[in-house]
């Protein structure tokens, strides 16, 4: 049996893991305001959102701004002191740049009439066909700082080692370690740096898409918003997966991964914007839209959680259930600005998932799509943490023997967090589960013979079916799905 790819490719030509964890680009040109001493004889400046932790040179003392010049060699990246125009001394090295872990800094919102796409526009997280380019909108506010043309040289010896924490406690490769010579960079593409700005505003601001459909199944019916509104709220519920008698059915599952809003931009491209229009993505535009609208200009929204943000290989856990919060509020527009900080944090969240599906350059042709699905399972609002994985190319196997893997983790009432691993390669297939919780792992356990007989009824080879007490490992990189799982708790 052969497998047709049933979704788009997210595409990003030149997209480095850099960009995808708070990176800078090559070309860009930092201003940075000094904002007073720091600890062990460094200085504090500001850089837009972020604080850093500089070793200046001495003479540079008394200066209350700085430009910081990024630049390339080698595929590493560093920052680089660019002196004013009246000319600086060489003076000692600035030997280390910290990113502080401090919030960044609130920014107030305004909402004007939603943006058209335009032709040639770059855009960020955009799914798409294999190799193809897609125009389009990022879709949110870029950083006030703007990148320019290859920087100027840094003087000799006025350079700085550049390394940024890993607020979320997850694996981060690239811009951490990384380093640049001196002189300009290479061109730097509008999708690039797009990518770099989206990421780094969506970071602080992600929430999970529970947070959002939690409040609205709970007053759908009582809402005292306007009609704008309420319709954008029915759509997000429309499109959640409802578990009926505990089962969701293939044809229902393919539905809701298709309308999950990471393939929207594609979807407009191909010429299907009609149908883009319903998906999760284009709901939540709309609610952020009409409720801008009614409620106007609004101050900062605060971030509602901590989340790690959705990586390329990193299995998708859900440790906490989705919480409703135990009082709501009952004055109609201090729900609404409810509604909207929730909807800036799935907006956001939406985005880090397509960052998170752009191509691996490292790995050819090796497609993942990355989403989150809220489901309805007895009642409770909840989320399932979904990713989709296809095997490289390669020049041994057919297209159609390419294997694929599916791994998903979701937190219920009644079993904890739970999850699966499940392989494909034509009709052979591996299945784990597995269960934070003894009990319901056991629970897992004695329906073995049950879930081995439907697969097989299903015309499947069943090559080894695993169940697992405790989740999987915090970073675990897809084998390939003809490597089944010969293990058993």
């Amino acid at each position: 049996m052969s497998i047709a790819s049933q979704f788009p490719v997210v595409a990003q030509p030149q997209a480095t893991s850099a960009l995808r964890t708070l990176a800078l680009v090559p070309g860009q040109q930092l201003e940075a305001k000094v904002l007073g001493p720091g600890l062990d004889g460094a200085t504090m400046v500001q850089v837009g959102r972020h604080t850093l932790s500089l070793n200046l040179p001495d003479r540079l003392a008394g200066v209350t701004s700085l430009t910081l010049a990024v630049q390339n060699a080698d595929g590493q990246l560093r920052l680089a002191l660019v002196p004013p125009a009246q000319g600086v001394a060489q003076g000692a090295p600035a030997t280390s740049v910290e990113i502080s872990r401090q919030p960044p800094m609130a920014a107030p919102l305004t909402y004007g009439p939603a943006a058209a796409p335009v032709a040639g526009a770059p855009v960020a997280g955009a799914a798409t066909a294999p190799g193809t380019a897609v125009p389009g909108t990022v879709g949110t506010p870029q950083q006030a700082i703007a990148p320019v043309g290859p920087a100027p040289s840094a003087t000799a010896g006025q350079t700085m080692q550049k390394a940024v924490p890993n607020p979320y406690g997850m694996p981060v490769s690239g811009i951490g370690n990384s380093t640049v010579t001196q002189g300009g960079g290479p061109a730097v593409s509008p999708s690039q740096v797009a990518l770099a700005q989206m990421v780094q505003r969506a970071l602080p601001a992600q929430a999970s898409l529970g947070a959002i459909t939690g409040v609205l199944s709970a007053t759908i019916s009582q809402l005292a918003v306007p009609e704008p509104v309420l319709k954008a709220a029915r759509q997000i519920l429309d499109n959640q997966l409802v578990a009926r008698d505990g089962k969701i059915e293939g044809a229902a599952l393919k539905g809701a991964i298709g309308r999950s809003g990471i393939f929207q931009e594609a979807m407009i491209a191909k010429g299907m914007a009609g149908e883009a229009a319903l998906d999760t993505k284009s709901g939540l535009l709309a609610l952020r839209q009409s409720l801008g609208q009614w409620l106007g200009n609004q101050a900062a929204i605060a971030q509602i959680s901590q989340l790690p943000p959705p990586m390329r290989h990193v299995h998708p856990r859900a440790r906490q259930p989705e919480l409703l919060l135990p009082l709501l509020p009952t004055d109609p527009e201090d729900m609404g600005r409810l509604l909207l900080e929730r909807t800036e944090g799935a907006l956001s969240r939406l985005r880090l998932h397509q960052n998170a599906s752009l191509h691996d350059g490292s790995r050819t042709a090796d497609s993942q799509w990355s989403l989150d699905l809220p489901v309805v399972y007895a009642g409770q609002q909840a989320i399932v943490h979904l990713q989709i994985h296809r095997d490289p190319q390669s020049e041994e196997a057919r297209p159609e023997d390419r294997g694929w893997q599916v791994r998903f983790a979701v937190n219920l009432a009644s079993l904890g967090e739970v999850g699966a691993q499940i392989s494909l390669r034509g009709l052979q297939t591996g299945i784990m589960l597995w269960a934070d919780r003894e009990d319901t792992a056991a629970q897992f356990s004695a329906g073995i013979s049950e879930l081995k007989q439907a697969l097989e009824e299903a015309g499947l080879n069943l090559g080894a079916l695993v169940v697992r007490n405790g989740g999987p490992s915090e970073m675990q990189a897809p084998a390939s799905s003809g490597q089944f799982l010969d293990e058993i708790r």
